[in-house]
């Protein structure tokens, strides 16, 4: 069970980096050349139980792997740019929208998860009372 909820506190502490500097991204959309970054990781999660009991299988070549197997520690690393603007800005707004909405979801996601433990704990404390 403490592995679980410091597994998942890792992730609220990822997702919480990682929306600082897609939030930075956004707020520098009119900055001229201005790259835009993004927070990756691999292994993060790799020797923890959570993962273990999900056994993702790439059954396709062309699968989009998960950022969690890419990557041993987070890593700042400068985003390609889709296209970039006349003054030299990388930073392609719809695009890191998108990440923003899509890293709060798994934020809120995390959250949800420990509070469940939390909640699992309390009932066991309360001996289903």
């Amino acid at each position: 069970m403490d592995n679980i909820i410091n597994e998942l506190a890792k992730y609220l502490s990822f997702t919480q980096m990682r929306h600082k500097i897609l939030a930075s991204n956004i707020a520098n959309a009119d900055t001229p050349h201005y790259k835009a970054f993004d927070l990756r990781f691999k292994d993060i999660f790799k020797k923890s139980n959570m993962v273990r009991r999900i056994n993702m299988v790439l059954t396709n070549s062309r699968h989009i792997r998960p950022a969690y197997l890419m990557q041993e520690t987070p890593k700042l690393i400068v985003t390609p740019p889709l296209t970039v603007s006349q003054d030299g800005n990388w930073v392609d707004l719809e695009y890191q929208m998108a990440q923003l909405a899509e890293n709060t979801m798994e934020y809120e996601i995390a959250t949800q998860l420990l509070a469940k433990k939390f909640e699992e704990i309390k009932f066991a404390i309360s001996e289903g009372r």
